[in-house]
C-alpha cells in the first residue's frame, strides 16, 4: 500500500526475542525474590563484606536476564509527504507507545504491547517520488533473578540479630 506517510501505517516486517544477562548484585537480593541481603546492602554497606565473606561464590550462583523483543516496521509513502517534521517525531530517546503494525496480507495488526525504545529509523528515497521507510523498537522484560546451580555456598553469617 502506498499513499502519504502515516506513524500508524507500517507493516511489520520482522522481529525476535533475545535476552540479556549480567551479574547478579547485593541489590538484586530482595525481599519480594526471598532474600534480604538487598536491605542489608542497603542499609549497611560498610559492613556489608564483613557480614557476607563469601558473598562473591554466592553470587556467581546466579545470573540477572532479561527478555528484550525486537519489531520492524516498513512503509512505502510518496516522497514529498515525509517531511523533517516527521522525522523531528522519532528522536526522542526515551520510552514510547507504538502504533500497531499491520500484519503483512490482512488488515490486522500486532506487536507485543507496553513500551518501546526506537532504534533505529532510515529512510531511502528511490528517485520516483516513493520512499520507504523503517523503523525498528526493542521493549526491554524486567530483570529475573536466575538461579543456576541448584546447591549455593552460604555467603556468610550476616549481621547478629
Amino acid at each position: 500500500m502506498t499513499g502519504d506517510f502515516t506513524p500508524s501505517g507500517f507493516i511489520r516486517t520482522g522481529g525476535g526475542v533475545t535476552f540479556e544477562e549480567r551479574s547478579a548484585q547485593p541489590s538484586d537480593f530482595t525481599a519480594a525474590r526471598g532474600y534480604s541481603y538487598a536491605k542489608t546492602y542497603a542499609e549497611q554497606k560498610e559492613v556489608f563484606d564483613v557480614y557476607y565473606p563469601d558473598w562473591q561464590a554466592f553470587a556467581d550462583c546466579f545470573v540477572m536476564r532479561r527478555a528484550v523483543i525486537a519489531v520492524s516496521g516498513q512503509q512505502t509513502c510518496n516522497t514529498s509527504s515525509f517531511k523533517a517534521s516527521d522525522l523531528k517525531d522519532y528522536t526522542n530517546p526515551g520510552f514510547q507507545n507504538v502504533k500497531n503494525f499491520r500484519i503483512p496480507g490482512s488488515d490486522r495488526s500486532s506487536i507485543p504491547g507496553g513500551k518501546y525504545q526506537l532504534t533505529n529509523l532510515s529512510f531511502s528515497d528511490a528517485g520516483n517520488s516513493m520512499t520507504t521507510v523503517s523503523v525498528s523498537y526493542q521493549q526491554y522484560g524486567e530483570w529475573q533473578l536466575i538461579k543456576l546451580t541448584a546447591k549455593t555456598p552460604s555467603p556468610g553469617a550476616g549481621p547478629a540479630k
